[in-house]
C-alpha cells in the first residue's frame, strides 16, 4: 500500500464517531478477544496490573469487522466501543491490516479506555484517549510513552513503561 494511500485511509478511520447500531453480539462469543487482537489486550491487562484503577473486563468482546461506517455515512471509523449490551469493541479489519504496532496498540488501549475504564475524550492531540488516536506519529508514541499510559490512569504508576513494538511482531 502506497504512502498516499495509507495516509487517505488513516485520515478516514482515524476518529471515534457516533456508529450506526449493529447487530448484537450473540451471547456465545461474550467474553472473547480476536486472536489477532489479543497480545495487545494481554499487553493492556498487564499494564492496568501496575495501577490502583482497574479495568472491567469480566465481559469485554473485541472482534475483527469488515468496516465500521458512521453514523451519518460520510466515512469509517477505526474501531468503536459500544456498551449498551455489553462490552463490546468492534475494530475495523480495513484499518487493521494498515496499521502500525504503534497505531494498534494505540487504538486498543483507547477502545479499552472507553469500554473498560469509562475514560471520555479529551483535547489533548497527544493522549491516548484524543478523539483521533492518529494525531501522533509512532515516534511520539513511543517517546512519551509512560506519560500517556499514566494520564490515561490519571495517576502515577508503580511500574516503568517503554514502548516495545517487538512483542507484537509473532502477531
Amino acid at each position: 500500500m502506497n504512502k498516499l494511500t495509507l495516509i487517505l485511509l488513516l485520515t478516514t478511520l482515524g476518529a471515534c464517531g457516533k456508529l450506526i447500531p449493529q447487530t448484537p453480539v450473540s451471547a456465545g462469543v461474550r467474553g472473547s478477544i480476536d486472536p489477532e487482537v489479543k497480545p495487545y489486550y494481554d499487553s493492556f491487562v498487564k499494564k492496568s496490573a501496575c495501577f490502583q484503577s482497574r479495568p472491567a473486563l469480566s465481559n469485554l468482546t473485541i472482534k475483527l469487522v469488515s468496516k465500521i461506517p458512521t453514523a451519518d455515512g460520510t466515512g469509517y471509523m477505526a474501531a468503536y466501543c459500544d456498551v449498551t449490551q455489553a462490552q463490546v469493541i468492534s475494530v475495523s479489519r480495513m484499518f487493521w491490516d494498515a496499521a502500525t504496532e504503534a497505531q494498534k496498540e494505540r487504538l486498543i488501549y483507547h477502545e479499552m479506555g472507553h469500554c473498560t475504564l469509562g475514560l471520555k475524550h479529551v483535547e489533548d492531540r497527544n493522549a491516548i484517549m484524543a478523539y483521533s488516536v492518529f494525531s501522533t506519529t509512532d515516534q511520539e508514541y513511543a517517546r512519551n510513552y509512560e506519560s500517556l499510559i499514566e494520564t490515561m490512569y490519571s495517576e502515577i504508576s508503580s511500574c516503568d513503561f517503554e514502548f516495545d513494538p517487538t512483542i507484537y511482531k509473532s502477531v
